[in-house]
């Protein structure tokens, strides 16, 4: 299967123009020849990670943000896994969904690890994997992956192939210790699971907010079984990055 990873800049709390963004970026994935299965977005694409106004711009799965990504997937033919905030009730959760070329709902993943949030997002309790046509596929968000036993847990569920909508973010000058933790993690996490991991990392400075003086920085990477490095993205500027998997089905 062939996975495009859109490291786009996230604009906290502009709902409007992230999506436009977005949408662009899919457009021009799908332009590709040949043109991926699947694209995956980073974490809160929608409005960023602990934006301000969070609690009023969040919408429910099925909102007109998840939606258009879903006309989106069924207009091109592809999935698409895009980190979103994710209101349900009076909660928000930071969530992967990945849409099939339908522009169903094949997954919906709620972050387990909501460390440093404030408070803002409640955690997920629960693990899912689904079949697909390349072998059972599961979601962990972000700082999921500092956690070994999820990995472990979606692995022994039959996961093959684990994709990670992220928000990894630092002060300007530190990309570099950043990026090596985010490796070292994946590295970890696929030597001792047998599985893929796709991380997709947005970039962009924050200005306002609990991160304000921060900056997403990109670095977006696939890592194969045995801590493979299958590829690295450049640090703090856009890319629309291909990788190929090879799977069982």
């Amino acid at each position: 299967m062939r996975v495009a990873l859109i490291q786009m800049a996230i604009v906290p709390g502009r709902r409007s123009a992230n999506l436009v963004s977005a949408l662009g970026w899919i457009d021009k994935a799908c332009d590709m020849d040949p043109a991926p299965d699947l694209v995956v977005l980073p974490e809160c694409c929608d409005i960023g990670w602990l934006a301000p106004g969070a609690t009023e711009l969040a919408e429910p799965v099925g909102g007109p943000f998840a939606e258009s990504l879903a006309a989106k997937a069924r207009e091109m033919g592809v999935h698409v896994l895009a980190g979103l905030t994710e209101r349900a009730g009076e909660a928000l959760y930071s969530a992967g969904v990945l849409f099939d070329v339908d522009g169903d709902v094949l997954l919906r993943q709620r972050k387990i690890n909501v460390q440093a949030s404030d408070g803002v997002y409640a955690p997920g309790n629960r693990l899912r994997a689904r079949q697909t046509a390349w072998g059972r596929v599961g979601v962990e968000v972000s700082t999921d992956l500092l956690e070994r036993c999820i990995t472990d847990a979606l692995a022994a569920m039959g996961a093959r192939i684990i994709l990670s909508p992220c928000a990894w973010a630092c002060r300007p000058g530190d990309e570099s210790n950043g990026l090596q933790a985010v490796q070292g993690h994946l590295a970890e996490r696929t030597v001792a699971a047998p599985v893929h991991l796709v991380s997709v990392n947005g970039v962009g400075e924050i200005d306002e907010g609990a991160w304000q003086g921060m900056a997403l920085f990109g670095g977006s990477m696939a890592y194969g079984p045995g801590g493979e490095a299958l590829l690295v993205g450049p640090t703090n500027e856009e890319a629309l990055l291909t990788v190929d998997i090879e799977t069982s089905s």
